[in-house]
């Protein structure tokens, strides 16, 4: 159990070395990451607001039946 634990935490350091450097070269291209970032959380709000009020979104398609 200890020896996959082990390889657990090297495969986790591994991702983690991944994702420093996805974000780093995206970093270096700061202006699309900022564009793709702002479009994400606008994109994440809308997603926010449907979840927030479903009973709309219910009674919405009660009236198109």
């Amino acid at each position: 159990m200890r020896g996959q634990s082990g390889q657990f935490g090297q495969q986790s350091g591994q991702f983690g070395q991944l994702l420093a450097r996805l974000y780093f070269t995206h970093y270096l291209c700061s202006v699309q990451t900022r564009i793709q970032c702002i479009c994400f959380l606008m994109m994440w709000a809308k997603m926010a607001e449907v979840g927030e009020n479903p009973q709309t979104d219910t009674e919405s398609q009660k009236q198109k039946k």
